[in-house]
């Protein structure tokens, strides 16, 4: 059962990301790959309680979200002009 609501938070952490690369996309401001990478952080830190766990399920799908952003180091500006809510940005 808990491995079932780690996907899940992962899941609400990547559509998280992916609505804020949709609906936020357009305003100059860091790219939300950071976020995600400060709560996995932020969970190792907690791991032994629950919500450090839940942390770095979360923070794993929203980093995930923006994933390509983090492999060409891109951490301030707009968003590209694809709108699509399935992939990897």
């Amino acid at each position: 059962m808990q491995i079932l609501i780690y996907f899940v938070t992962a899941f609400a952490g990547y559509s998280a990301g992916r609505l804020s690369h949709i609906h936020l996309g357009h305003i100059k401001t860091y790219h939300h790959w950071i976020n995600g990478l400060i709560l996995i952080i932020l969970g190792l830190i907690f791991r032994q309680e629950f919500l450090g766990l839940l942390a770095i399920s979360f923070g794993a799908g929203h980093f995930l979200s923006d994933f390509d952003d983090f492999l060409h180091l891109r951490f301030y500006g707009e968003e590209d002009d694809k709108k699509n809510f399935w992939g990897i940005n």
